[in-house]
């Protein structure tokens, strides 16, 4: 069986349910991303959370000892006898010797208590720098802190970050009393109070320019944002910084974890996206074809029977495939119905055959009498009056119209037509004399239009019948033209003449055409033409007037049908 090709059109069956089901795939796929994601975000925030309480440990830890250094720093600038000998005492006595001596062993003594690399006091009054550390060199740092000392904008309130060579350190001087003390202690020492070296790589510190201990940099600690924002780079491997500023100094403890350790745990939940996306995609596979063969399927195979029977094929057939029980119902009731319209078309064109040739024969059986009636009774007449002539012309001009009449089909050409209206303009002219004139205008390439057999002779008729006054003349006119439409070519008749026209009652009888259309006990021979006309032609139309200042007028409009024109005269010789 040849296959249906049925594309994807959006308002079509198919294309909906294929695009319901990318729709569920695409959101349950977006609802385990999201899912995914919002675990591995709130993973990351509580990395990040539980680093920041790792600093504050820390950072608190740190600063606990900066205070201490620092108040012992205070106490030894107030209440240390060596000290204020030295400020107040000539630095070349044996007394001021003594007191440098034992600041110095305060001093060392000091150090083995507080975490500090070395302590210094500054006597502006000798210009004298004592320090006590236990660095092979103290050059350097000597120099930084009378430079620091000798500026005038430095920051003698809180510990001061500088570097010396390769080392990194805080420094904190105190101004009491014409004196300057301070101390000093290495970053490397500080982060040795709080992890072990295994440990230095993740603990580091920084500047508020986001500059490491090491020679690296990360953003600037004030502009770092809650995960996933922190991630730095750091000698090509992606690190997770997260900073906290101290309370005694002006900089930053920074804890750097590698990403790849925050990225490792969330393998599992990659892996675990993996398998749902590709089991939906499966899923969904699965699902469209099922659902192709359960309902697309029947319903392509009963749309397109639906469309060849639309086409006119009554003899289309939906096979049934193994379908669903209601498709086989559907597919049954379907073959069903087509099976009952084929019959009853055909049932329906044969009774329309047999009303039309009814019909056919009814018509003609009143239109024969009608005539035939009247033209013996004008022989009969015409005998009576000793004019045989006459008499023996009319009956042999009746035998032909007789033969003509009863031997047409449906249609005639308007020459035909015309020539029997001439024809019976004769017959009656003999019956009133001197009473009858015809007037016809009508172009020669109208003569072959198709027209229904005594479609203008009925008006004619009736013209005669009710308008002929002896001794009066009657004129009967018929014009025809051509109307051009848009869509077709037509042809217009109209047939008027000179005497006293309709009533108005009659005309208005008359104009309601459709209300004696339906009864058979009134103006036959105008119901007969008017049936006649409807059956043969789409869309005839008949109108009734008054002409002005004449008589009664009958427009006739036609499509303009044309057909090869006969002879009446050889047809009624034959």
């Amino acid at each position: 069986m040849k296959s249906v090709q049925v594309h994807l059109h959006p308002h079509s069956l198919r294309f909906r349910i294929f695009l319901l089901l990318m729709v569920l795939i695409l959101l349950f796929s977006t609802l385990v991303c999201y899912n995914n994601f919002s675990a591995f975000s709130l993973l990351r925030r509580n990395v990040y959370r539980n680093t920041e309480n790792a600093l504050i440990l820390y950072q608190q830890h740190l600063d606990d000892t900066l205070d201490r250094t620092e108040t012992w720093l205070y106490t030894s600038a107030l209440s240390n006898t060596a000290l204020f000998t030295l400020k107040y005492t000539d630095g070349n006595t044996t007394d001021w010797f003594k007191a440098l001596s034992q600041l110095k062993t305060d001093f060392g003594t000091a150090m083995n208590i507080y975490t500090a690399n070395g302590f210094f006091c500054y006597l502006p009054t000798h210009e004298r720098l004592i320090t006590q550390s236990g660095q092979a060199s103290e050059l350097p740092i000597r120099q930084i802190i009378l430079e620091t000392i000798a500026e005038e904008d430095s920051d003698f309130f809180s510990w001061n970050l500088f570097r010396s060579e390769e080392s990194y350190y805080l420094l904190r001087i105190l101004y009491i009393d014409h004196a300057y003390v301070g101390a000093w202690v290495s970053l490397d020492t500080m982060l040795d109070s709080l992890v072990g070296e295994e440990d230095r790589s993740s603990l580091v510190f920084s500047g508020e320019d986001g500059s490491l201990q090491p020679a690296l940099s990360i953003t600037p600690p004030e502009q770092q944002k809650e995960a996933p924002y922190a991630a730095e780079l750091i000698d090509g491997e992606k690190m997770f910084a997260v900073s906290r500023r101290l309370e005694s100094g002006e900089c930053y403890l920074t804890l750097l974890i590698p990403y790849a350790d925050i990225t490792n745990a969330n393998t599992s939940l990659y892996t675990v996206l993996a398998i749902v996306f590709f089991s939906l995609l499966i899923i969904w596979i699965l699902l469209f074809l099922m659902l192709n063969q359960w309902i697309l399927r029947p319903v392509s195979d009963l749309t397109a029977g639906i469309s060849r029977l639309r086409a006119g094929n009554l003899e289309t057939h939906v096979v049934d495939k193994g379908h669903l029980d209601e498709f086989q119902n559907m597919t049954s009731a379907f073959n069903d119905m087509v099976c009952e319209i084929k019959d009853l078309k055909i049932d329906v064109y044969e009774r329309k055959l047999r009303a039309q040739n009814l019909e056919a024969q009814f018509l003609k059986q009143q239109i024969t009498p009608h005539f035939l009636i009247n033209c013996l009774n004008t022989a009969y007449q015409l005998t009576e009056t000793d004019h045989p002539e006459l008499a023996r012309k009319m009956l042999r001009d009746l035998s032909q119209h007789l033969r003509y009449t009863l031997s047409s089909g449906q249609t005639v050409t308007l020459g035909e037509e015309l020539e029997l209206v001439r024809n019976y303009i004769e017959l009656s002219g003999i019956r009133y004399p001197n009473c009858l004139a015809l007037s016809l205008d009508c172009p020669d390439g109208l003569l072959q239009a198709s027209v229904v057999p005594l479609l203008i002779l009925n008006f004619v008729e009736n013209t005669i019948k009710y308008e002929v006054v002896m001794g009066q003349l009657l004129e009967i006119h018929i014009e025809i033209s051509p109307e051009p439409r848009e869509d077709r070519k037509r042809i217009h008749i109209r047939v008027w003449d000179s005497g006293k026209g309709f009533s108005p009652d009659i005309l208005a009888e008359l104009q309601n055409i459709d209300a004696y259309l339906e009864s058979e006990d009134y103006h036959i021979g105008i119901t007969n033409v008017i049936l006649r006309a409807r059956h043969v032609f789409h869309d005839p139309k008949v109108s009734f007037s008054n002409h002005p200042d004449a008589g009664a007028q009958i427009d006739i409009d036609l499509p303009f049908l044309p057909i090869e024109q006969k002879s009446p005269v050889k047809e009624a010789d034959r």
